[in-house]
């Protein structure tokens, strides 16, 4: 087996994949046998199918179907997380006794409850609260923390009622680890500066809660997430500072300092977090260790296909989390890059291992990220030494000098001084040089595609035949550029509903890309200081264009002043470049001001009623408003569309009285499609206004359970009355429309199966 462990990796990630995608099983070791049949014996091909089929059956997990009641339960179960603190709230991760899922709980803090440092791992409790669903991602592009925190093994939520946690008992190794772990951060808290302190909690015990979120957006930016999260690169730092102590400061022997570090290893991932590199890297450095101890070699890369064989048997879960998949990813990239490495100078060797690991798992940051900093080899070729050489090593000088005040006291200030500045300067380049590439969403059929010409490229610049390798790269570049163009090509007009809540927001992107236009872009207000909130943009809006790899927007149409149809547009004109804001000439012209000091170069453009608009793609005639009628929602502009032959009224959040205003001065109109107005009140959507416009299909934009109770059953009894389909954005999730060669097919993002289940609720 010795040099061939890789090949269990292999058939254990095909197994993974033919389970968690569409991809026919039957293809992947017939692939297997294929490749397979010449290089190695018979016997040990069959190994690798029989490993296939126990993987893909008995190991890969699958997905918990349960079904919750959401009534007030009782049960006792363990705390299996260290809690998660902020100003209002304590959440746990708690196992159920004689339950194959985890529970997320929220506890909400009032006086006298249980403090956070009484609350621990391995604790036995009883709790008591509602017990629900965790809700799933409902558009296109948003982060699924459903599906992120089924790979925690985490299916539910409970909010925790009184007595929160009672009976509680029991302590176990995790128990012990947590304390000394808490009374670390508590050392280090105490004696270092705010700012220190947020870099100390991150790099040794995997917390960056503390790091300010403008400087982890900036490291996701460029690429630099990696040095944020303890990695093989903190765990050789760390190892190198120990030996040093062990060795020299306290004369021990070397077997004596080996085993010192096998033990501190095998604990330390449990100590910083359980992140998935911190097990990578530690459990490596471990086995490095005993087999040295034993004087066995094995190659670098069967210990690491070891080390991914273990935390996939311990956790098999594991395998779903990005963080897993990066991590693996591009370790076994540089490890089998040897060849390569080999006789370049420090400074290339750098520059060739941030480019090779930046390919290495490029399709997966497109799949669930959608952009790219082609310069990030750049910036990661001067980073990375600087962490390497200051930030690392000062941190550990800061922890082992805390019983000595005045040294302590200086490094801080040093340390602060220096990485400030330095912070300062990558923030100047983010200024300077050019924004990432909004490639859009990776389509999965594609991996196959690039992987193969990733491992054509790796295998010719490995034999040294570096034209074919460049040839090989240029594929893979024009690969990305295609996925990049697409929507320029695709003769498809798309108009998308995002599933804001109680708002609107809707998505025109015209045939061939012609134009993308926003009509209306709710936001909510923040419940700390009664602010617009950029919630609703970073969450939904922002993430969904960047999914469709839209960088500019064509115009924003505003149909009234109210935050649930504006709210997100200063967060929209500060990131987007915007050409045209369009909206009616009653709209309030203060608001108007402060979108134009956000963004000077965005146009205005006051639509007047009876006129007829053509735009990049679509044209449209503006219904109204054709006086100030000095009520917000009554001066809501309403247009008439045309996408390409399929006709939609969108109407703001008018009445039922300027429905029939509207529909009384025209000549016959019929439509498609109506967008609903205001939610589905009942107070809008009149049976003569129907009856005149006689649509197929109407919209409504609602929040889930809102306080209004939108839409009103009367509204959805005149719509069904007329024979009109609904669809809604708080039981569909996001609906769009693709029009395509004059026809238009409607799709929703929640699938039928998940539309049925919120139905019976």
């Amino acid at each position: 087996m010795s040099g061939q462990w890789h090949w269990l990796v292999i058939v254990c990630s095909l197994a993974y994949v033919a389970k968690s995608t569409d991809f026919p099983l039957i293809f992947l070791p017939i692939i297997l046998l294929i490749f397979l049949h010449k290089k190695f014996k018979p016997l040990f091909i069959l190994f690798l199918v029989l490993l296939f089929c126990f993987f893909y059956l008995l190991i890969v997990p699958n997905k918990w179907e349960l079904t919750w009641t959401e009534d007030i339960v009782t049960f006792r179960g363990n705390i299996v997380k260290p809690p998660k603190e902020t100003n209002k709230t304590i959440q746990l991760v708690i196992q159920p006794e004689n339950s194959p899922v985890r529970i997320e709980a929220l506890h909400f803090k009032t006086e006298g409850t249980i403090p956070l440092q009484d609350i621990h791992p391995g604790m036995t409790c009883e709790f008591t609260g509602k017990l629900q669903e965790i809700q799933r991602a409902t558009n296109p592009g948003q982060f699924d923390y459903k599906g992120y925190a089924q790979t925690d093994n985490i299916y539910g939520q409970i909010v925790l009622e009184p007595p929160y946690l009672h009976g509680c008992s029991g302590s176990n190794l995790f128990t012990n680890l947590y304390a000394i772990r808490h009374k670390m951060i508590e050392r280090i808290t105490l004696h270092s500066s705010e700012e220190s302190n947020a870099w100390l909690l991150a790099l040794l015990f995997g917390d960056r809660s503390a790091i300010p979120d403008d400087v982890t957006q900036l490291f996701q930016e460029w690429g630099l997430s990696h040095l944020l999260a303890i990695s093989g690169l903190h765990v050789g730092l760390l190892a190198a500072c120990f030996y040093f102590l062990c060795l020299y400061i306290f004369r021990l022997s070397y077997e004596r300092t080996t085993m010192i570090l096998i033990c501190f290893f095998s604990l330390y991932p449990l100590l910083s977090g359980g992140a998935p590199s911190v097990w990578r890297s530690s459990l490596f450095y471990v086995i490095i260790l005993i087999f040295s101890l034993s004087n066995k070699k094995w190659s670098f890369t069967d210990l690491l296909s070891v080390v991914f064989l273990l935390m996939i048997i311990v956790d098999p879960i594991i395998i779903e989390k990005i963080a897993f998949q990066f991590s693996f990813i591009v370790t076994f990239t540089i490890l089998l890059s040897r060849n390569i490495l080999k006789g370049l100078s420090i400074h290339w060797g750098s520059l060739v291992i941030s480019l090779i690991s930046m390919l290495a798992i490029l399709p997966i940051q497109l799949y669930h990220f959608y952009q790219l900093q082609p310069l990030s080899v750049l910036v990661n070729f001067f980073v990375i030494p600087y962490f390497s050489i200051f930030v690392m090593p000062t941190l550990l000088v800061l922890v082992i000098t805390m019983p000595f005040n005045p040294i302590h006291t200086f490094l801080d200030f040093l340390f602060i001084q220096v990485h400030e500045r330095f912070l300062d300067v990558l923030f100047i380049v983010d200024e300077l040089l050019l924004d990432p590439w909004v490639v859009g969403q990776f389509p999965l059929e594609y991996f196959l595609v690039y992987y193969c010409f990733f491992f054509l490229m790796m295998k010719a610049w490995d034999s040294g035949l570096l034209k074919k390798s460049f040839i090989y790269g240029l594929l893979l570049t024009l690969l990305v550029m295609i996925v990049s163009v697409t929507p320029f090509l695709k003769n498809e007009a798309r108009i998308t509903m995002l599933d804001i809540g109680q708002g609107d927001a809707i998505v025109v992107e015209t045939s061939k890309r012609e134009g993308v236009y926003l009509i209306d872009a709710g936001g909510t207000f923040s419940f700390l200081d009664n602010q617009p909130s950029n919630q609703v943009f970073k969450q939904v809006i922002d993430p969904y264009l960047k999914y469709r790899g839209i960088t500019s927007i064509d115009g924003i149409f505003l149909t009234h002043e109210d935050t649930d149809h504006i709210g997100s547009v200063p967060f929209i004109l500060d990131q987007y470049k915007v050409d045209t804001i369009y909206t009616h000439p009653y709209f309030d012209p203060d608001i108007l001001r402060q979108f134009q000091a956000i963004s000077p170069q965005t146009k205005f453009e006051f639509l007047i009623t009876g006129e007829s608009y053509g735009v990049k793609g679509f044209t449209f005639t503006v219904l109204h408003p054709g006086h100030d009628s000095k009520d917000r929602n009554e001066n809501s502009l309403v247009l008439y569309a045309n996408f390409g032959q399929i006709e939609g009224l969108l109407t703001g959040d008018i009445g039922v009285e300027t429905e029939e205003l509207i529909v009384n001065k025209l000549t016959p109109l019929q439509v498609d499609f109506i967008k609903v107005a205001h939610h589905g009140s009942n107070t809008s959507t009149g049976q003569y206004f129907l009856e005149k416009v006689n649509p197929n299909a109407a919209f409504i934009s609602v929040g889930r359970n809102n306080r209004y109770g939108h839409p009103h059953d009367e509204v959805l009894e005149r719509l069904e009355k007329n024979d009109i389909a609904v669809w809604r954005t708080d039981k569909h999730g996001a609906i769009s429309i693709k029009i395509n060669q004059g026809s238009g097919t409607i799709t929703t993002y929640l699938p039928y199966d998940e539309v049925e289940r919120v139905d019976e609720h």
